[in-house]
């Protein structure tokens, strides 16, 4: 038994006014960002490959929405 097409499988939807998981926890990191970022730099420059992972991929990242915005 499928969906007809143009036919939503949950049509009531998300109720109004929930929160997923993502934006809450996101919500809780927004202010410690600076604090974050100069420690997992600084773990990285000390040679954990981790945190430079994390670095290097937060730089493309960067690199990738500067190139977009151009």
């Amino acid at each position: 038994m499928g969906f007809k097409p143009g036919q939503s499988g949950n049509p009531k939807g998300r109720p109004k006014g929930s929160r997923d998981a993502f934006a809450a926890a996101r919500r809780l990191i927004a202010p410690h960002l600076p604090q974050l970022a100069e420690q997992t730099l600084a773990a990285a420059l000390k040679g954990d490959t981790n945190a430079a992972v994390a670095c290097l991929e937060l730089a493309a990242v960067a690199i990738a929405d500067k190139k977009a915005q151009a």
